[in-house]
C-alpha cells in the first residue's frame, strides 16, 4: 500500500489533444492576360480581359483579314488557394464567329502541367487564327470571333508527406521505427520479382538507379541492380583491383573478393540513409534458387 500510494503521488497524467485542420481554400484564377503577337487583325478591337472574379477570360478577336491572320495570347493560371489543383480542361464557351476559326494550345495544360500546387502558377499560350489552308470564306460577320475561357479543375495530389513514425529508447539512445500496418514484406510475392522498384542510392556522389525486386523472405524485401555496377563505384574499403569496366578481381585470393562483396559495412553506403534498408552485397546461391523457384514456380534444388 505504501508503494502504491508513493507511486501515485509522483505520477502525472499526460493528456495530448490535437486537431487536424482539413479546411482549405480551393481556387484557381486567371492573371496577367496579354497579346503576344497579332497579324492581320484589328489590334485595338482584339482583347483578352479577365472577369472581375478572375474565373473567366473573355477573348475577342476583331477583323481577321485573310487566311493566315491570327493572334497569340498569354495568360497565367494561378492557384490562389491552399489545396493543390488538378486542371482537367480550359474550355472555350459562348463561341461566336465562323466555325472555320481555329483555337489551339488550350489542351497543353492538361498534359504538360496538370497539377498546380498551392501558390503556384502555369502560363499557357493559345492561338486564334483563320487557317492559311482555308478555302471557304468566313461568311457574314465571320471576321470577328469571341469566346469565354473557364478552368475546369478538381482537387489534386500535391507533394506527399515523407515523415516517419518512431520513438527513442532512453536506455540505449537508439531510434526504434514504428512498423506500418502494411509493409512491403507483407505485399511482395513471387509475381513481383524482377519488377522495377522506386529506389535510388548515392554512391561516390553519383545516383545509382534502376533497381528491381529480387526476393522476399517474409521479413525483408531484397532488391538488386537491374544492370551492372561499374567498378569505379565499388566501395574503396574492399581493396579490390579493377580489371575491366564491369568486373573485378583480387590479387590476394578468391576469399578476399568474396569478403569484399558480402561484408555489410563495406556496402552500407548503398542503403542511402533510407530507414529500414541495408546493403549486403551479392545474393547467396540459396537466395538465387529460391527467387527463381518462386517466380517460375519451379522446384530446383541447390547441390553442394
Amino acid at each position: 500500500m505504501l508503494l502504491a500510494v508513493g507511486y501515485a503521488s509522483f505520477s502525472d497524467i499526460l493528456t495530448i489533444s490535437g486537431t487536424a485542420n482539413a479546411k482549405g481554400t480551393f481556387n484557381l484564377e486567371f492573371q496577367n492576360a496579354e497579346i503576344v503577337t497579332a497579324v492581320g487583325v484589328d489590334e485595338e478591337g482584339t482583347k483578352a480581359e479577365i472577369s472581375e472574379d478572375k474565373n473567366t477570360l473573355n477573348v475577342n478577336v476583331a477583323d481577321l483579314a485573310y487566311p493566315g491572320a491570327g493572334v497569340e495570347f498569354s495568360v497565367d493560371i494561378v492557384n490562389v488557394g491552399t489545396i493543390p489543383a488538378q486542371v482537367n480542361a480550359v474550355t472555350p464557351t459562348n463561341i461566336t464567329g465562323s466555325e472555320h476559326i481555329k483555337i489551339e494550345g488550350l489542351e497543353a495544360i492538361t498534359t504538360d502541367h496538370p497539377i498546380i500546387e498551392a501558390g503556384g502558377k502555369c502560363n499557357i499560350h493559345f492561338t486564334v487564327e483563320w487557317p492559311v489552308t482555308a478555302t471557304d470564306p468566313l461568311g457574314e460577320n465571320g471576321e470577328n470571333t469571341s469566346f469565354n475561357l473557364e478552368i475546369e479543375y478538381t482537387q489534386g495530389i500535391g507533394k506527399e508527406f515523407e515523415g516517419s513514425a518512431k520513438h527513442e529508447d532512453d536506455n540505449t539512445g537508439s531510434t526504434i521505427p514504428v512498423e506500418p500496418k502494411v509493409n512491403l514484406a507483407e505485399t511482395i510475392t513471387g509475381n513481383d520479382y524482377g519488377k522495377a522498384i522506386n529506389y535510388s542510392a548515392t554512391v561516390k556522389g553519383e545516383q545509382v538507379n534502376n533497381w528491381k525486386v529480387f526476393y522476399n523472405d517474409g521479413n525483408n524485401v531484397y532488391i538488386i541492380l537491374d544492370n551492372y555496377l561499374e567498378n569505379r563505384l565499388l566501395p574503396n574499403e574492399t581493396n579490390l583491383q579493377i580489371g575491366y569496366k564491369y568486373s573485378v578481381y583480387s590479387n590476394v585470393s578468391r576469399e578476399k573478393l568474396l569478403e569484399g562483396l558480402t561484408t555489410e559495412s563495406y556496402w552500407s553506403e548503398f542503403a542511402n540513409g533510407v530507414e529500414g534498408t541495408l546493403a549486403t552485397g551479392t545474393p547467396t546461391a540459396e537466395m538465387l534458387i529460391k527467387s527463381y523457384n518462386e517466380k517460375k514456380r519451379s522446384k530446383f534444388k541447390l547441390y553442394r
